[in-house]
């Protein structure tokens, strides 16, 4: 007889044991099984999909998953604005901030906050834009790429 795999409130009475749950459950809104579980606004969630998407996107585009890197047709577009190898390690630092604010906006205290209202729309339209665009320029259709870098810019002002 196979032995049934243990329930999740199980699990985390078993966790509750191991951790102190309870000071995780002063953030949180719902009692389940004398354990706290955090109901977070849809936002956070969608917030958080939105970067994680576009991280994964960004990262596949620099292995070539979706067609010529970035440095390929950087390197087939050199212009006098075209930017040194090395400006694009900007990037490395801007997803760990955007990271942080992905995190940060799913703690409960966070999650209901004006800022995070105000900011999601356009936090998911420019994660959307960004995703877009490094699809298109990495199949290098250059005017459909000009659009999303478009939409990238009003997402951030």
């Amino acid at each position: 007889v196979p032995i049934p795999a243990p329930s999740f409130l199980c699990i985390l009475r078993r966790l509750k044991a191991l951790v102190n749950i309870q000071m995780i459950a002063a953030f949180c809104q719902k009692e389940v099984c004398h354990v706290r579980v955090c109901r977070l606004p849809v936002q956070s969630w969608a917030n958080m999909l939105a970067y994680l998407v576009n991280l994964g996107i960004t990262y596949g585009s620099l292995t070539g998953a979706f067609g010529a890197t970035n440095t390929e047709l950087s390197e087939k577009y050199q212009s006098l604005v075209t930017p040194a190898g090395y400006a694009f390690a900007i990037w490395g630092a801007i997803f760990t901030w955007e990271g942080i604010f992905a995190v940060a906006q799913m703690f409960p205290s966070l999650s209901t906050s004006p800022v995070v209202d105000t900011v999601t729309p356009w936090w998911i339209f420019a994660c959307g834009c960004q995703v877009a665009w490094t699809l298109f320029f990495a199949q290098d259709l250059i005017p459909g790429s000009l659009v999303c870098m478009l939409g990238i810019l009003l997402g951030l002002v």
